[in-house]
């Protein structure tokens, strides 16, 4: 996991010494009571010794549960984004203080919250009083895995690299999600990891259940010639509200995990079967009602839905025919003549303006149509979003290969 995660360093008199696993501890729960908050007082402060002796002889913690705990406690601060990426610990008798550096001044650092709020706000900005904590959920795992790219660099981590520069590791889409949901939305959420898979992702609570949701794992970013692309508007929600059995099965299982916190297993399987698990489009939400799109039985049709969080029911509302055609690089890769072959996949994206729905097929953009690719050339469009209230950016390529092009209609 230390490849992923920022590294926590332990002094202790003179010797030093690198966590490189993140252990979970039986005093969890005091992370989140106790350690963590003294934790980002101080930071908040800025001050460079953190005195945390109160709570260490509290709880009676030797130097090598400090070291543990300090580590989660730092997971799950995400306003903590301004400090360095090493903690150390010293202990001095019965003192023990965190010396943390910090990688901004007072002034960058209003510069970064201010931009961080607004990011924050115009995400919160979506969400209506009328929204169940589930429909509340969704939109913001939507919103990031639009609005995320993943770094394959592995050198951003935070809820600020994920939130105002739009790309992270793992951690960094954890790390902003439960924010948004903690700070705005009153939603309790913590980190689950797993150092065997080298991974992070989010346990959530809607009233006294908790679930799994990875948002990393539902963004379908790509690498492609060492350049990396997002897959404009293709959204995936296998890895959304998952019990513990089906986060063991999805396509790519979970496993050797543990909770920052003391909490229940997430055993209530209500949300298993729901009906957004097997769609690749965002679900664009309209009132009480969210929209989106899965690929029919039938090959080359795909079935337009409508879903009813008041009345828990799904009704297909369009059946529209589209196909997104193979035919590889010119490198040699899988040459298929135009036509023949197709995906099983779809890649139909839906967004929603002023009571408008607009989709695209693999030639189309429709709200009624709106734009046609120039139909005597083999590009296909793969996607689809709002970048504005009147811009809506299209992507486009002949085929699962890459670059990626894109360009903007303009809407009145």
């Amino acid at each position: 996991m230390n490849k992923f995660f920022r590294k926590v360093l332990s002094a202790v008199t003179a010797a030093v010494m690198t966590v490189t696993a993140f252990s979970f501890s039986a005093y969890a729960d005091s992370v989140t009571d106790e350690l963590a908050p003294a934790l980002l007082e101080g930071a908040m402060k800025r001050e460079k010794n953190i005195d945390i002796s109160s709570v260490v002889n509290k709880n009676k913690w030797s130097i090598s549960e400090v070291t543990d705990l300090l580590a989660n406690a730092y997971l799950i601060c995400p306003e903590l984004f301004f400090a360095s990426n090493m903690i150390t610990v010293n202990s001095l008798g019965s003192k023990y203080y965190v010396l943390l550096d910090y990688e901004m001044t007072e002034e960058q650092y209003r510069t970064a919250k201010a931009k961080l709020d607004a990011a924050a706000e115009k995400i919160v900005a979506g969400i209506t009083p009328s929204m169940t904590d589930v429909e509340k959920l969704l939109y913001v795992h939507d919103y990031i895995v639009l609005n995320c790219k993943y770094d394959y660099t592995k050198s951003k981590y935070d809820m600020y690299d994920c939130l105002v520069d739009k790309s992270a590791v793992c951690q960094g889409y954890s790390l902003a999600y439960m924010y948004i949901l903690k700070t705005y939305l009153n939603i309790d959420c913590s980190i689950v990891y797993s150092d065997s898979m080298g991974h992070a992702w989010n346990y959530v609570k809607l009233g006294n259940k908790w679930y799994h949701v990875d948002v990393t794992k539902d963004d379908a970013s790509t690498v492609y010639m060492n350049a990396s692309y997002d897959n404009l508007g293709f959204v995936m929600h296998e890895n959304f509200l998952m019990s513990d059995d089906l986060a063991k099965k999805t396509s790519q299982p979970h496993y050797d995990w543990e909770i920052i916190g003391n909490y229940p297993r997430a055993t209530d399987k209500t949300y298993d079967s729901a009906f957004w698990r097997n769609t690749n489009s965002p679900v664009v939400l309209n009132g009480k009602i969210g929209y989106y799109a899965v690929r029919n039985d039938d090959m080359g049709v795909i079935d337009i839905c409508s879903y009813n969080f008041s009345t828990d029911t799904s009704r297909t509302l369009l059946r529209v025919k589209g196909k997104w055609y193979a035919r590889r690089s010119e490198d040699g890769r899988e040459s298929y003549e135009y036509g023949r072959y197709s995906y099983r996949q779809i890649w139909m994206s839906l967004a929603i303006r002023n009571g408008k729905l607009y989709f695209n097929t693999n030639k189309n953009v429709y709200s009624f149509e709106l734009y046609t690719l120039n139909k005597d050339n083999n590009q296909q469009i793969f996607g689809l979003m709002f970048t504005s209230a009147n811009n809506l950016r299209v992507a486009y390529r002949a085929d699962l290969t890459y670059p990626e092009s894109t360009l903007t209609l303009r809407l009145k």
